[in-house]
Parts: C-alpha cells; structure tokens; sequence
C-alpha cells in the first residue's frame, strides 16, 4: 500500500521549521518515508521572511511545485497555486499545469468567499472545472465548507479543516455533497473513536489521509489514523491511505531525477 499525504507542504528551499529547524526537500521526503509515507500533495512552503505580491506567490509555488513534481516524480504530487486578487493569472497556471499532467489546483481560502471576490472566484473555479481539476480548500468551519459546495457545484473539492469539525458534520457534508472530498488532517480527525466510529457513515472513498506536516509530528498523526482504522477491511485502509488521492490528484509528474 501506497500511503499518500494530501496535506504536505514541502520547502522548495530550506526552511526554519520550529521543532526540526532548517527543512530543505530531501529531509523533508527523508522524515516522511522515516514514517512509511511514500507521497506527499501540496503546495510548497514560501521562503522564510516572503513579502511579495499574491500574484509572485501564485508564480513562485506553481513554479517550484512543478520543478519539485520533476525531481521527485515518485514522491511528490504537484498543485498549481491560484489567488482571486489575478484570475487571469490563476487560469493560466491552471492550464499550464493540465498540460504538464497537474490534477489539482489550490489552496483557497473561506475569506475569499466575500462577495467582492465572487467573480474572480468564479473565473477561476469555471476555468478548473473545464480542465477537470480539483480544487483543494483549507476552512475555518462548516459554514464556509457549505458555501463553497453550493456556490460550485460543478468543481470537485477537497476540503482541508484548521477547526475541530463534528462526525455528524462530516457525515452531512460528504452525504448532501457529491463533489466534495474531505482530507483527514483536521485536529478532530485523530481523536480517539472519531473516524472509528465516523467511518461506517461516510462515503468512504472520499475520504483521504493528511496531516499538516510539517507543522505537526507526522508520525503521531500517521498513528493515530492507523489506530482509528483498526476494524476496517484492508481495501478501506488502502483507499484512505492512498487510493482516493492517487484517484483524485494523479500520481505525478514523468521526471529526469529523484531526489
């Protein structure tokens, strides 16, 4: 089995991490295969003391996920970067990354949903879906999970939560949703008995394993979802821990080296 993190966020540069210190790529890869993790999807950190515009951003994640993508073909996802504040630009990262074989664009954010950035949300949500990729979306709540299923129904989601989110809430959403995927990385996910007892109600293949690393000790994460899927069939483990992501985001970039 395959383990794919889809909230993994690797230093396109060395970065200062607060419990590991400098991070660079290799180590960051190093730590997580340490874990049994093969895969990482996200969009790269920005560099320490970052201070350019949201359109350099958009340009210097999409850039250095592809060239990560490239180096390390067998352990790293690729995510195009999008921002409401340059639609224009945000398509064409998305259709850059279509044609280099990208299958997920993101991260979006719930403050976006101000009615001020509806039409370059629109543009850009309209321009991902005609290029059949999904969109990943960290949230601060319920409500703004349910904002964006109703406001783009047409776009497949995935949701990662920074708040603590209910089993009844996880059950609601995924059940009145078709289109939306759920990343197991909210803090609430690694309660004990949560996902045991949430599993048996959700659709399963939905439902994708992260962690936030590295902001968060993976191996305590990786653990402690392991533990929730005890008395589940391994083909649920397998789908969880990798085959919905590899389903949903690709499994990579065709590359020259490997890190």
């Amino acid at each position: 089995m395959t383990i794919v993190d889809m909230d993994a966020h690797p230093p396109f540069k060395g970065n200062q991490i607060s419990y590991t210190g400098i991070m660079t790529a290799d180590g960051f890869f190093d730590r997580l295969s340490r874990v049994g993790i093969g895969v990482a999807c996200g969009l790269p950190l920005l560099p320490d003391g970052w201070q350019g515009s949201a359109e350099e951003a958009v340009v210097w994640m999409s850039d250095a996920s592809l060239k990560l993508g490239r180096e390390y073909p067998s352990r790293y996802i690729p995510v195009v970067a999008v921002h409401p504040s340059c639609p224009a630009l945000s398509c064409r990262q998305i259709e850059r990354g279509k044609q280099a074989g990208v299958r997920l664009a993101g991260e979006l954010s719930g403050e976006w949903l101000a009615d001020d950035m509806r039409a370059s949300l629109t543009t850009i949500m309209t321009c991902a879906a005609d290029h059949e990729m999904a969109v990943s979306a960290r949230l601060k709540s319920v409500e703004e999970a349910v904002q964006w299923a109703e406001r783009y129904p047409l776009n497949q989601l995935l949701l990662c939560f920074v708040c603590n989110i209910m089993p009844v809430d996880v059950v609601k959403l995924l059940s009145t949703y078709p289109h939306l995927h759920m990343i197991l990385s909210a803090p609430s996910m690694a309660w004990n008995y949560f996902l045991h007892e949430m599993i048996g109600r959700c659709p399963v293949e939905r439902l994708l394993f992260g962690t936030r690393f590295p902001h968060i000790n993976v191996a305590s994460r990786k653990a402690s979802i392991e533990w929730e899927l005890r008395d589940q069939p391994e083909s649920v483990k397998d789908a969880v821990f990798g085959g919905n992501a590899l389903r949903l985001a690709g499994g990579g970039l065709a590359g020259e080296s490997e890190g």
